[in-house]
């Protein structure tokens, strides 16, 4: 089923995109330099021992030669690695023309028109005060912040992609994976000092130095692995249902029945439990991302507050296998006096009822015999629901819902198929 949503058009867009996925290329190259040259060099010479070629020997000698070189080009790729992850206006200057929708977003100038597919999206949220705007995801680890006037027009564009809080999931980075890159850097100093003290208080000097060697290369390289798994950035995976935060070790899951509240101070998010007894999560990150993690938070509690009221109200116009005259005493109940008993029993929750095709015919008679009591002026919106049914008997019977009770051979013709389905 096609999406029918219109696409919204903002003009003299600012955008600025960080090449993160390059930049996690240049930093495992670092990586790789600093590490492939002295595993491969004593594997192969391990080898030699088993398969005396030559070859394993020589490639062996070489590598060990140079890994110098390696280890000077290690920081080169860091460097790069950190510049590239920088926001950068470079290819989107000049904008004049942006336009988002279900098919994707279309940028245009003067001279050319770029587009991004809605597949190569994964993720799209609303950037609040100071920074109004929206940060947009793509498939790789690109990532595109787009400067907009103010909050409703970012949460427009959010919209118009289809991410809004009661529709997808997203999944917010509270920080830049950069931090990862400088965890790994100062991680190898300290990995490679610690390791080294290590085999040495062990005093395993006498073992060959084949062997220390290769111990302190894999323990330097383990160890520096852990800090840069220590240093990525925690996530929250905001869903229409909870909260999923995804820590370097570990994970927890926060039910929005279970939320108390949350609070955010500048670059700490605090997620508070409705039991005493449960403890508090706090998060730390870039301020600007803490704050469009707890307003997008905030939104999909909304939405899922508003869709549970829903399926509520639904519940109680369900037949559920009564009778006629039980199930018309269960809706009397439901009001009295012309006025809703039920809080949740709203003129709106019901026209939303009424106005799904795709409802439960019961539900949607029971809503039409409610409003024609609690609330006559929704007569109009009874027959405009009638009409556009191609359902004789339920068509039928809405209008007589729309003009006067609703009497029991008509209610019966038209619950035929449910009560025999």
């Amino acid at each position: 089923m096609s999406d029918a949503r219109p696409p919204v058009v903002f003009k003299g867009v600012t955008v600025y995109e960080r090449r993160l996925q390059l930049a996690r290329w240049f930093g495992w190259a670092a990586f790789v330099s600093a590490f492939a040259p002295p595993i491969v060099a004593l594997t192969l010479q391990a080898l030699f021992d088993v398969l005396p070629i030559v070859w394993f020997l020589e490639v062996a000698r070489v590598l060990a030669s140079s890994w110098i070189y390696f280890l000077l080009l290690c920081p080169a790729l860091v460097v790069v690695s950190g510049t590239i992850a920088r926001p950068t206006r470079f290819g989107w200057r000049e904008l004049t023309r942006m336009e988002l929708g279900p098919s994707g977003i279309s940028f245009r100038n003067k001279e050319y028109e770029r587009r991004i597919a809605r597949s190569e999206i994964t993720d799209a949220l609303v950037q609040c005060d100071p920074s109004d705007g929206i940060e947009v995801h793509l498939v790789g680890g690109n990532v595109l912040t787009i400067h907009l006037l103010d909050e409703e027009h970012a949460r427009a564009a959010v919209d118009a992609l289809g991410f809004a809080a009661g529709e997808r999931r997203v999944t917010i980075r509270l920080a830049s994976s950069q931090r990862m890159v400088t965890a790994g850097c100062v991680g190898l100093a300290v990995s490679f000092f610690v390791v080294g003290l290590f085999i040495f208080m062990l005093d395993i000097a006498h073992l060959e130095g084949r062997v220390l060697g290769f111990a302190l290369v894999m323990g330097t390289a383990a160890s520096t692995l852990l800090t840069v798994r220590a240093g990525k950035p925690p996530e929250i995976v905001v869903g229409t249902d909870g909260v999923l935060v995804r820590r370097p070790f570990s994970k927890t899951y926060f039910p929005y029945s279970s939320l108390d509240h949350l609070e955010v101070d500048g670059d700490r998010l605090r997620l508070f439990p409705k039991k005493p007894d449960d403890a508090t999560l706090q998060l730390k990150g870039e301020p600007e991302l803490v704050t469009a993690a707890a307003s997008r938070i905030e939104e999909a509690r909304a939405a899922g507050g508003a869709s549970a009221l829903q399926t509520r109200v639904r519940e109680l116009l369900d037949r559920k296998g009564r009778s006629l005259a039980e199930w018309r005493n269960a809706l009397t109940g439901l009001i009295q006096g012309g006025d809703y008993r039920n809080a949740m029993i709203t003129e709106d929750a019901l026209l939303a009822v009424l106005e799904d095709p795709a409802e439960d015919r019961d539900r949607r008679l029971g809503a039409a015999m409610l409003l024609r009591v609690a609330a006559p002026e929704a007569a109009p919106r009874i027959r405009i629901a009638a009409e556009t049914s191609a359902d004789d008997e339920l068509r039928a019977a809405l209008e007589r819902a729309a003009e006067e009770e609703l009497d029991d051979a008509t209610l019966e013709r038209a619950l035929r198929v449910t009560r025999g389905s």
